[in-house]
């Protein structure tokens, strides 16, 4: 019996005949040994190329590898694990309506993302361009600093009792209260409040997630984490059927929203008119109840028209239904199924999950609430 040769470089078994190893393409020179070999194969990750004139080419095409041959290893990359972010304390928030993509953050985010990206592939110009970027320090936001306080995501003075079911009192003189100034008035019945002092008993408070209070005779609500709405109830003791206020807007409108609300038990109990005020084609509005942190949208998000944009807000709070009215203009409205009874009501200011580091701050004035006589 013919004994077999081997190839004295990868060890495989030579074809009778073949001018290279079938294996490994190693040229076959001299007499190879008869004794099969212990072979010893050395993963290289570089391969020599031989040049070989055309007379001494093969003519032939070398066979497959053979099966049951292990493959060289594949180069495992290094993956970078993004960090965890870090949990925190979050609150609903609807589907937003179009918005501008002119002044939205992620647009200019992502568009920053491209280009690093392209910067990259680029090879040499890229590496710099990323070194660049990298120690390029990120901007301070310095004209409102967060004050250092106790996180509270909703302030225990803020919630109201629902005041007593009964009906509607008769009309009375003002009620005695001191310090009245400019056209600020109170009566069993009706409040109007300039803000020009703080006579009326708004809340005020500060905390790590939002603010509100007196300022420039005007009362503000600043909502600054992500996904946060903040509600202050309005400092009456009878049931509101109307409540309606001057607006005024001291963030960027792609920040957030505002609005009012009707039957106000709790921040997670209540009838929410929404406002949208930066889309891409026109205001938006949203209807919504709220009962025990359980949202249900009543009414979706609905395009109105408001030139000049929101300067002033109404609802009306009525047994039979729910109105929004803008800038003196009925936009919308909800008829639920069953009877309403009047209660309290609130004004709130809410930010988006993409809503940037500066928040979402509403001035409102002139505010009036009162309930309607029958």
């Amino acid at each position: 019996m013919d004994e077999k040769e081997y190839c004295s470089n990868c060890g495989a078994v030579l074809v009778e005949g073949l001018r290279f190893c079938n294996e490994c393409g190693f040229p076959i020179k001299g007499e190879q040994e008869s004794a099969k070999p212990k072979p010893t194969i050395v993963l290289q990750e570089e391969q020599s190329t031989i040049e070989l004139p055309p007379s001494e080419l093969p003519e032939i095409t070398l066979p497959k590898p053979a099966e049951g041959g292990k493959p060289r290893p594949p180069v495992q990359a290094t993956q970078k694990v993004d960090e965890t972010e870090s949990e925190r304390p979050i609150s609903y928030s609807p589907t937003q309506p179009p918005r501008k993509s002119g002044t939205r953050t992620p647009m200019i985010l992502g568009i920053v993302v491209v280009a690093a990206i392209i910067c990259c592939l680029l090879g040499a110009g890229g590496y710099a361009a990323s070194k660049f970027l990298a120690s390029t320090p990120t901007p301070t936001v310095t004209d409102t600093p967060e004050p250092t306080l106790t996180f509270t995501p909703h302030p225990t003075n803020t919630p109201r009792p629902v005041p007593t079911r009964k009906p509607a009192p008769s009309p009375t003189a003002p009620l005695s209260v001191s310090n009245l100034t400019g056209r600020q008035e109170l009566t069993s019945t009706r409040l109007f409040d300039d803000f020009s002092s703080d006579a009326l008993g708004w809340d005020s408070g500060s905390y790590k997630d939002s603010e509100y209070g007196y300022e420039n005779q005007m009362y503000f609500i600043y909502a600054k984490n992500v996904k946060w709405i903040v509600h202050v109830p309005v400092p009456v003791d009878f049931p509101i059927n109307h409540l309606s206020s001057e607006i005024k807007l001291a963030s960027d409108p792609a920040n957030g929203y505002f609005g009012a609300s009707c039957f106000y038990e709790a921040w997670d109990t209540n009838y929410a008119l929404l406002i949208s005020p930066n889309t891409s084609d026109g205001p938006y509005y949203m209807i919504e109840k709220v009962v025990n942190g359980e949202y249900t949208t009543l009414v979706d998000w609905t395009k109105f028209n408001a030139q000049g944009g929101v300067n002033n807000l109404a609802v009306d709070c009525q047994a039979g239904g729910i109105f929004l009215y803008v800038n003196g203009t009925q936009v919308g409205q909800y008829s639920p199924p069953d009877t309403l009874v009047p209660g309290a009501a609130s004004i709130f200011v809410a930010t988006w999950e993409d809503t940037p580091a500066e928040g979402f701050k509403v001035f409102f004035d002139d505010l009036e609430a009162y309930q309607q006589q029958q």
